[in-house]
């Protein structure tokens, strides 16, 4: 593996990689050209691993795992005052597996997972004078994913979503010898496809779409940073945000008294292309406050209101999670948000050892969750099978570290709880665990990670790497009913169980040759192990139906040691 850097005064440094990894099949090309007030970068990434599975084992001879990404940036300096950056990147994962689930009841033998990413940015900057500035960004972001079902034939049923969003933002920075304040607008669009059925050349699939959902968000801010004396800084901002679901669109009406569902339907109304069905917003403020007790010691402590407009509900029952993307409308409320929080960081022996502590609390309004019995899959109207209600998370996360020496690295440790209460009414399909606090799907107690890294001679280094965290709530049924010859799950409590938990060690070994030190290029072996003891650790648990009997089955992806070997080099 090549690694490129080439640096060019009064410019941006432009670095890569371009080279060969010899174990992981991995190919990376990076380009960087610099000539006056111009800079250019291409990059490019890929790793084709497809061919090499079979020949590890004849259990993976259906398995498929390919990965490329690339990123072109271009930096212009248009005289001593202005400055132009743009960006584009690009990436597409697929991952193949043998069948986990059935959608739309597609008799299909593989399941295949392909996202895909396209963001674009553009970003103005002018110095109008030594302290103030002006800064205007605008930026597009896509992304694509997609659930195909792989019939015996070879034909490709593909269960598609799609999110789009167009910003544009612009900001005036003022900075003076003790404070620091902005200004600015911004307004960002969302163009949201929630779910889409392709049969391709199935006869079997009908095609399916779900009605398209937009929304426009709009929002002024002011940050005003503060240093009140050589200990105290102060930092107070606040944004004011309104949202608009925007047509076309048709919204129903429901019965008074119940919520919305198929039965309880009284009329709808058609919101033509650009006109608002719906209106949110409000005050967002925020502050912190940093204090210094001594040049080793401070304390901060902060509040933050936040609205969230758009949301991701997500399905733990399947094998891979699947979940959907929902805009605010006249049903489903956007969260609001509130963080308290507060840390103490300290250093030791001058600043060889810093030590910090921090803590906080945040509750959330209108979370989103299914009904129980919910079926999300291609709704158009999502209401009738989603509920809202309230969450709380709180915990504490405690990290120690030693940055000079030859033995350097941190440990980090952090408590997460999150808890959800769903309880819209007295029905069991208006409540979740009985009006009851439980686990959100994210929801993962303890966490431990630490890094370990050895500057033993000039001629090598080790570093090793600890990823340790609690399993993640999941739903399982509590028995299953046979009707007509088929079985049919029952569900009781949501995500009363938990995976095992999740803990992997990484190791990576550097060669050096220091005869290379006084040239134009140094380069370095690179031979990593990732998963070192081949922890099979669970990404879900799901049930599969076959010949009449209900099996268990656990998933677990990179569940061997995976090795790398790379030769990197560096030009001056």
């Amino acid at each position: 593996m090549l690694d490129v850097s080439l640096k060019n005064p009064g410019l941006e440094t432009f670095s890569g990689q371009a080279g060969i990894n010899l174990v992981s099949n991995k190919l990376t090309l990076d380009i960087p050209l610099v000539k006056g007030k111009l800079g250019l970068l291409v990059s490019g990434r890929g790793a084709f691993n497809s061919f090499m599975l079979p020949w590890v084992s004849q259990q993976l001879s259906s398995i498929r795992a390919n990965f490329g990404d690339g990123t072109v940036k271009l930096f212009w300096r248009a005289g001593s005052r202005h400055t132009l950056t743009a960006m584009s990147y690009g990436s597409y994962d697929l991952f193949q597996t043998n069948l986990l689930g059935s959608v739309a009841n597609i008799n299909a033998e593989h399941t295949r997972y392909a996202h895909q990413t396209v963001n674009g940015m553009m970003r103005w900057f002018w110095a109008l004078s030594d302290r103030l500035n002006l800064v205007t960004t605008t930026s597009i972001a896509t992304y694509r994913p997609d659930i195909i079902s792989l019939e015996s034939g070879g034909n490709m049923v593909t269960l598609r979503q799609s999110l789009r969003q167009l910003q544009a933002k612009s900001s005036l920075g003022f900075t003076g010898k003790y404070h620091k304040s902005e200004v600015g607008l911004s307004a960002t669009r969302y163009d949201l496809n929630p779910g889409e059925l392709l049969p391709d050349q199935s006869q079997a699939v009908n095609a399916q779409q779900t009605p398209r959902e937009q929304g426009l968000e709009l929002a002024l801010f002011a940050d005003h940073e503060l240093m009140l004396s050589d200990r105290l800084a102060a930092l107070v901002g606040l944004r004011v945000s309104a949202f608009a679901n925007l047509g076309p669109t048709v919204v129903r009406r429901y019965q008074a008294g119940y919520l919305p569902a198929d039965a309880y339907v009284v009329d709808s109304v058609a919101y033509p292309t650009g006109r608002a069905s719906t209106w949110y917003g409000g005050a967002e403020p925020r502050v912190g406050i940093r204090y210094a007790l001594t040049p080793e010691t401070s304390v901060k402590i902060g509040y933050n209101l936040m609205r969230q407009y758009l949301q991701q509900i997500t399905n733990t029952t399947t094998p891979l999670p699947t979940s959907r993307w929902k805009t605010s409308d006249g049903f489903i409320a956007p969260q609001i948000s509130q963080l308290w929080s507060a840390g103490w960081f300290q250093n030791f022996k001058h600043n060889i050892y810093e030590w910090s502590a921090e803590a906080y609390y945040r509750t959330t309004q209108h979370i989103l969750d299914y009904k129980p019995g919910a079926n999300f899959l291609l709704q158009s109207f999502p209401e009738t099978q989603l509920l809202q209600g309230r969450s709380r998370a709180y915990g504490v996360e405690v990290m120690v570290s030693r940055k000079k020496g030859e033995l350097t690295g941190w440990v980090n440790y952090t408590y997460a709880r999150t808890q959800n209460q769903v309880d819209a009414g007295t029905a069991f399909s208006e409540r979740i665990n009985q009006g009851q606090w439980y686990s959100a799907n994210y929801d993962r107690p303890h966490s431990i990670n630490a890094s370990l890294n050895i500057n033993q001679t000039r001629h090598h280094s080790f570093s090793v790497n600890l990823v340790y965290s609690s399993g993640r709530p999941y739903t399982a049924p509590e028995g299953f009913i046979r009707y007509q010859g088929r079985t049919y799950p029952f569900y009781n409590q949501r995500n009363q169980y938990r995976l095992p938990a999740y803990h992997r060690l990484d190791f990576a070994w550097n060669i050096y040759n220091p005869s290379l030190k006084s040239r134009r290029w140094q380069g370095h072996w690179t031979f990593t192990v990732y998963n070192l003891y081949g922890r099979k650790n669970a990404y879900s648990i799901f049930y599969k139906t076959e010949k009449q009997a209900t099996t268990p089955y656990r998933l677990a992806i990179f569940a061997a040691p995976i090795p790398s070997l790379a030769y990197n080099v560096e030009f001056k």
